[in-house]
């Protein structure tokens, strides 16, 4: 029976995956931005606040980057307890959204 190169079998899943899902994330992140975009103009023209959080418009910016931050910063920790090598392009790469 031969071996399984597991890493290169994630490789190909991921990519296998990424490739047919690549629209629909783009889709869903232009979504979002423009949520957000609506969401903070909405806000400033509020005089800065914001209905359910407890600080103004500008902490609720900072909260919204530190979030964003957390979930690359999981998935980077995720993979390399997993023993799943990531390229050095490829961890940059996660805070480069506009190469998707």
């Amino acid at each position: 029976m031969p071996s399984i190169d597991w890493n290169v079998l994630a490789d190909r899943l991921v990519e296998a995956w990424y490739i047919n899902h690549r629209v629909t994330l783009k889709k869903a992140l232009d979504q979002s931005a423009e949520g957000i975009q609506r969401l903070i103009r909405l806000c400033c023209e509020a005089g800065g606040t914001v209905g359910g959080f407890k600080r103004d418009v500008v902490a609720l910016l900072g909260y919204l980057i530190a979030h964003e931050s957390h979930h690359r910063g999981s998935i980077l920790l995720t993979a390399k307890q997993c023993g799943h090598a990531l390229s050095e392009d490829l961890r940059w790469g996660l805070w480069s959204w506009d190469r998707i």
